[in-house]
């Protein structure tokens, strides 16, 4: 089972990547652009829980939650 596909480039993660549960469901999409990744991760029923960029593996900026019903949490 995979469970984490992308491309590498020069040695560096580069555009779409994406992260899978044991069950084959989405865990999370990343978009990597040069020094930072835009991410979207997912529950295990393809419910999107969170959204924002990281750099460095550091959550940076605007980050949006979502409850169990996809709607946007304060």
């Amino acid at each position: 089972m995979i469970k984490i596909e992308g491309n590498i480039d020069q040695g560096q993660k580069r555009g779409n990547w994406f992260e899978f549960y044991s069950n084959g469901s989405l865990k999370a999409q990343m978009l990597y652009n040069k020094n930072n990744v835009k991410i979207s991760y997912f529950d295990k029923n393809q419910k999107i829980q969170s959204t924002g960029v990281e750099i460095g593996k550091r959550k940076n900026g605007l980050w949006i939650y979502f409850d169990s019903s996809g709607n946007e949490t304060i």
